[in-house]
């Protein structure tokens, strides 16, 4: 759940689009200063990415990346998204992420091109 003195926004990454993806901006909510951050890409086929999450150092340890983890995930089932899945960076993200109901799955495989 929302830490009680932080309130988050949320608004569509692609204004143009019905189907795009959401950005979510949580602040303190006396001082309006940002807290942390989080976002979901434009899902295709019912699937979707979240990305991005990032929280603040003087509001880390407060349950705000769990939370802006967990409304970003309900926005895209919500939106008709048959699954959300995201990357760990590492073993404490890995935590947070299982705290807000994410479940590790199987490795998965990052391609790039190369320009020329």
């Amino acid at each position: 759940a929302d830490p009680d003195h932080l309130r988050h926004t949320a608004g569509r990454a692609d204004e143009g689009s019905n189907s795009g993806g959401r950005v979510l901006v949580a602040s303190h909510l006396e001082t309006q200063e940002p807290a942390g951050v989080g976002a979901f890409i434009r899902p295709a086929g019912g699937v979707t990415e979240v990305v991005g999450i990032g929280v603040l150092p003087a509001f880390r340890r407060r349950g705000l990346a769990q939370a802006i983890t967990s409304t970003l995930a309900d926005a895209a089932f919500d939106g008709g998204c048959s699954l959300v899945f995201l990357s760990a960076a590492g073993e404490a993200q890995s935590a947070i992420y299982a705290r807000a109901g994410f479940v590790r799955q199987a490795p998965m495989l990052f391609m790039s091109k190369l320009g020329d």
